[in-house]
C-alpha cells in the first residue's frame, strides 16, 4: 500500500507537469518543483486504445476526463474503463484543491467499490508550502473503512538548494502500533553546472545498519539545446556494491524542438547488450500541443515494432505561441517568435505582470517585472530550443506561452 501511494502521489503531479511542459513522460523528477504548473492547453479527454492482434484493429480500453477551474488548473479527473459487456464504467475519481493563491494543497483519490458500486475514499494528500511558494511537505492519509476515518500513512519532507531546485525528499512511514513516524525512503536530486537535473537516486532505510542504502538510480543527459536527450536507469547490486544497467531512454525532437519520439531499451545482462523494449511516437499540433501518443513494443524474434496502446488527446484551445488572447481583447503580443536573439513583449493592458522564462528542464532563465508597455528579452546567450514564458499577476500565474529560439 505504501509503495503504491508513493508512486501515485509523485506520478500524478509528474503527469500534469510533464504534459504542461511537453516533456518526455520519463523526465518527471525535475518538474516536481513546478507542482502548480498544470497544463494550460486544457486536455479534456485522454482516450486510450488497445491494439487487438486477432482482429487487427484498435479497441477502446479506457479514458480520462479532466475538468478545470477558471484559472486553467485541473480540479477533477475521472477514469473510465470498458467492462465485459463493452460498456463504460466510472472506476476512479481524483480531486484537486487549491488555496487562494493557487497552491495545490489537497488531493483526494476515490475508487469504486465493486460490491456496492459506490465511490469510497482511498487516499488523501495535504501539501504544505513555504514563504517562497515551494512545496515542503506532503502528508498522505488513507481511509480506514472499518473506523470510517482518515489515518496517517506516510509523509514526505522536501528540501531545496539556493537555486530553489529540489535536492531531496525524505519519506517517513507511520507505525500504527507504536504511533510514531519511521524513516522509510530517500530521494536525492543532483544537478550539473547548467543547473539541469543530472542524477536521481532512490534509497531505502536499512533498520539493521541504521543507514540509507542505495536502491535505484537515474542519470540524465541533454542535447546542445538543453532538451533531455537520454535517461539511464540502473539498480544497486549489494554484492558488487555497484550500479547495474537496467533500462535506457532516448528522446528525439523535431525542428521546432518538440518531443516526437522516445525509445526505451532494456539491458540484457546474460548477453551484455541493449535490446529494444518499447517506444512512444508523439504527434504534436503546430503549436506544440500533444495530440496523439502511439505506444509500441519491440518483438525481438520478428525484429519489428508492434502497436500496443494509442492515446488520443482532445484539447479545448489551440492558441498560437506568439499571441495571447483573453476573453475580451488581445492583451499580450510576443514577436518575433521564433527568434534568433531578442523577443519583444507588448503589453496592451493596464496590468503589471511579473514574468518567468524557463527552459524545458525547468531551469528559470529570466524573471522580472514588466515595467513598461513594451519589454525586450535577450535570448542571444541562451541555447537554441523551446522555452516557456509565464505571466503572473498578484502572485498568480495567468497564462504561459511557448517561445522558440533558432
Amino acid at each position: 500500500m505504501k509503495t503504491l501511494l508513493l508512486i501515485v502521489s509523485v506520478l500524478l503531479g509528474y503527469y500534469a507537469m510533464a504534459q504542461d511542459l511537453n516533456l518526455s513522460v520519463y523526465d518527471h523528477h525535475n518538474n516536481l518543483l513546478n507542482i502548480n504548473n498544470l497544463r494550460e492547453d486544457i486536455v479534456l479527454n485522454d482516450s486510450i486504445y488497445k491494439y487487438e492482434l486477432n482482429s487487427s484493429s484498435w479497441l477502446l480500453d479506457s479514458k480520462d476526463y479532466l475538468y478545470y477551474n477558471d484559472n486553467g488548473k485541473i480540479t477533477e479527473r475521472s477514469f473510465y474503463s470498458i467492462n465485459d459487456q463493452y460498456e463504460w464504467e466510472l472506476k476512479r475519481k481524483f480531486f484537486y484543491i487549491y488555496d487562494d493563491v493557487g497552491h495545490w494543497i489537497e488531493f483526494l483519490d476515490q475508487k469504486i467499490n465493486p460490491y456496492t458500486l459506490e465511490f469510497e475514499n482511498y487516499s488523501y494528500h495535504y501539501h504544505f508550502f513555504n514563504g517562497n511558494d515551494l512545496l515542503v511537505k506532503d502528508t498522505v492519509l488513507v481511509w480506514d473503512n472499518i473506523a470510517e476515518n482518515w489515518v496517517n500513512d506516510m509523509a514526505g519532507i522536501l528540501s531545496y538548494n539556493n537555486e530553489e531546485q529540489l535536492t531531496s525528499i525524505s519519506w517517513n512511514d507511520w507505525d500504527s502500533d507504536l504511533m510514531v513516524w519511521k524513516q522509510s525512503s530517500l530521494q536525492l536530486y543532483n544537478y550539473n553546472t547548467n543547473l539541469e537535473l543530472s542524477e536521481y537516486i532512490f534509497q531505502t532505510w536499512d533498520t539493521t545498519s541504521n543507514s540509507w542504502t542505495n536502491y535505484s538510480r537515474r542519470t540524465y543527459t541533454y542535447n546542445e539545446n538543453g532538451n533531455l536527450k537520454g535517461e539511464l536507469w540502473s539498480n544497486w547490486n549489494n554484492l558488487d556494491t555497484s550500479w547495474v544497467n537496467f533500462r535506457i531512454h532516448y528522446n528525439e525532437y523535431d525542428s521546432s524542438y518538440f518531443l516526437i519520439n522516445t525509445i526505451s531499451d532494456n539491458w540484457l545482462a546474460n548477453e551484455n547488450k541493449w535490446i529494444h523494449g518499447s517506444r512512444e511516437i508523439i504527434a504534436n499540433d503546430e503549436h506544440g500541443n500533444i495530440e496523439n501518443i502511439l505506444i509500441q513494443e519491440w518483438v525481438d524474434n520478428d525484429s519489428v515494432w508492434y502497436d500496443v496502446y494509442n492515446h488520443e488527446y482532445y484539447n479545448s484551445m489551440h492558441q498560437t505561441p506568439s499571441t495571447v488572447i483573453d476573453t475580451e481583447t488581445p492583451i499580450i503580443e510576443l514577436y518575433p517568435n521564433p527568434t534568433k536573439d531578442i523577443i519583444y513583449i507588448t503589453n496592451k493592458s493596464d496590468n503589471e505582470y511579473y514574468i518567468e522564462l524557463i527552459n524545458t528542464s525547468g531551469k528559470i532563465m529570466c524573471k522580472r517585472e514588466l515595467d513598461s508597455n513594451q519589454e525586450v528579452i535577450d535570448l542571444s546567450n541562451m541555447n537554441c530550443g523551446l522555452y516557456y514564458l509565464s505571466f503572473y499577476l498578484n502572485g498568480e500565474r495567468k497564462f504561459t506561452r511557448k517561445l522558440v529560439k533558432k
